[in-house]
């Protein structure tokens, strides 16, 4: 279980259109992330658990700011729901060429 959050401040706001946006002078957004993330793993050479893999959901809440005087503020709130997985390629490079012992590995060299 890991817990992250992030922040910023200080960048302008910008309007107009796409690739074409001019920022507003005494313009300021701000705004953060905070989260908490469950990573899923095991031991690589164990017959239990993932394997060379993992998987990880994180559920977090981004709030952000943007004031842009003339045009008024803007705040948003947004809950985040983000599921991962991951596979380690050097274990699995390690597993198909120098040991056919890996247990969550159908490698050719097991079945001959």
């Amino acid at each position: 279980m890991r817990g992250s959050a992030r922040g910023y401040y200080g960048s302008g706001v910008r309007v107009g259109e796409l690739h074409h946006e001019v920022e507003q002078p005494g313009t300021h957004a701000f705004g953060g992330l905070l989260g908490v993330t469950i990573h899923l793993a095991s031991t690589p050479d164990k017959e239990e658990g993932l394997g060379p893999s993992g998987l990880s959901a994180t559920v977090g809440l981004l709030a952000a700011r943007a004031d842009a005087g003339q045009l008024g503020g803007q705040t948003v709130l947004a809950p985040m729901l983000l599921l991962g997985a991951e596979f380690s390629p050097p274990h699995m490079i390690y597993c198909w060429l120098i040991s056919d012992t890996c247990p969550h590995l159908d490698t050719a060299a097991k079945k001959n």
